[in-house]
């Protein structure tokens, strides 16, 4: 079970009641804060959370939240929910979902970098195996600036990855893996992999002791996905 995210075996416990509460709560914030027009605003608030979770399984939220999040997705396009407002369900979700995997999550890291097993650099995350959403060169970093760290939106979990390796594919073939950025940002890069057509965001820290937050990260480098969306950086086949 080494190999395994941790999750898929040992899962935290996750109440229904608690989730559809945080949800709604989580609901009006981005309804009030995330800059929906009016139209996507109105229909995310009509949405029945507890109707929604009550369909769901409150132990694949944990062993698998990736596949949770799915289902969610499809349950509100069964329920006829409009299609911007089903993904701001599914980004709901993930948030309340966030909230009771974090702190299980850093226990969990803390104990296994204490016998040492968080050393297999995976693709996906070692805690709950959901897909990295960032990854990271320099700064403070499990990597001693040897590698890139990677980092899951999902429960918060960072661990290290090599510096020459697809994210997605898990390629070392350096010919095939390459860099983008926007002009004049070279802190904010795609690392993208010819064999998979798969990418990262990843960002460049020079100055080890300046902040730093994933979160805010996210909101900065997701300008890159068009980018990497861009025809001319797509494989031919």
């Amino acid at each position: 079970m080494a190999d395994r995210p941790v999750f898929s075996f040992a899962p935290p416990k996750i109440q229904k009641s608690r989730f559809a509460a945080i949800c709604y709560s989580l609901r009006e914030y981005v309804c009030d804060e995330g800059g929906l027009s009016e139209e996507d605003a109105k229909a995310l608030r009509e949405v029945n959370f507890r109707s929604l979770v009550e369909q769901e399984d409150m132990e694949l939220a944990a062993s698998d939240p990736e596949a949770f999040i799915g289902g969610l997705l499809s349950n509100a396009y069964e329920q006829e929910i409009p299609s911007a407002a089903a993904h701001m369900v599914a980004m709901v979700g993930m948030m309340a979902l966030r909230v009771d995997l974090e702190l299980v999550a850093k226990a969990v890291v803390k104990e296994q970098r204490k016998i040492n097993k968080m050393n297999h650099n995976p693709l996906s995350c070692p805690v709950c195996g959901s897909t990295p959403a960032l990854a990271k060169v320099g700064g403070e970093s499990p990597t001693d600036g040897r590698g890139r760290t990677l980092y899951c939106q999902q429960c918060g979990t960072e661990w290290a990855f090599e510096r020459i390796r697809c994210a997605r594919c898990g390629s070392q073939n350096p010919q095939h893996l390459h860099y983008f950025n926007v002009e004049g940002d070279d802190a904010h890069r795609i690392h993208k992999c010819d064999e998979c057509n798969g990418y990262i965001r990843t960002v460049f820290i020079e100055d080890a002791l300046r902040p730093f937050s994933y979160e805010v990260e996210e909101v900065v480098t997701a300008k890159l996905d068009a980018i990497a969306r861009d025809p001319k950086f797509q494989t031919q086949e």
